[in-house]
């Protein structure tokens, strides 16, 4: 049981892991004992967690104060965001699920499971709270027991444009003349994904 607990626990390090690893060896922290407003964020106060800044001094890291659109995605309050050095979207981890490019995230919370967000502030990684449709493949949920059988593959990945990029089947099914088992990890090529019916709507998922 001892083993199997450590690689739950190492599974959720990976789920939270890759947000900035460079960027965090040179940060600075600083706790901020009352809600501050930097670089036009607002920040809340924190606790036993610091906001981090870059070398330049500009925000890294920090929980968000309020309800905030930022990157063109609505982020809940309490969400603590990355940032770039020039100040595009690195990522983020969701006080609660939230929408995000069309697709619904799971969000339990800092340093738990996170999502990725494209500089251009589209999303590119999450985790979902339940299998979901995306674009006719049904993806598979994110949860400690998936994330150990399938070897850490479950986040959900999209391109630049938004488009689905790889899942993980959450159940069979034939997508063109390709069969999908359960488990399978489905990627779906750049140019070979659009088609003339859906090239309106990149977000297609229920």
């Amino acid at each position: 049981m001892d083993s199997r607990l450590a690689l739950m626990a190492a599974t959720l390090l990976v789920a939270s892991a890759g947000l900035g690893d460079k960027a965090l060896a040179q940060a600075e922290r600083r706790q901020l004992v009352r809600d501050t407003v930097i670089d036009g964020i607002p920040c809340q106060r924190t606790g036993n967690a610091s906001a981090e800044f870059h070398a330049s001094g500009r925000l890294l890291e920090c929980p968000l104060q309020r309800d905030t659109v930022m990157w063109g995605q609505p982020l809940p309050a309490g969400t603590w965001i990355r940032l770039h050095d020039d100040g595009s979207a690195d990522g983020a981890w969701l006080s609660r699920d939230s929408r995000l490019s069309g697709i619904a995230c799971r969000g339990d919370g800092y340093r738990k499971w996170a999502v990725r967000f494209h500089r251009n502030g589209v999303l590119s990684l999450c985790f979902l709270r339940h299998d979901t449709v995306i674009e006719g493949v049904p993806c598979l949920s994110g949860t400690f027991l998936n994330e150990l059988r399938s070897r850490g593959r479950t986040g959900v990945v999209l391109r630049s444009d938004g488009r689905l990029s790889q899942c993980m089947a959450a159940r069979a099914f034939t997508r063109g003349d390709t069969r999908y088992a359960k488990w399978d990890l489905v990627r779906l090529p750049a140019q070979t994904r659009s088609s003339a019916s859906d090239s309106s709507s990149p977000y297609r998922h229920r």
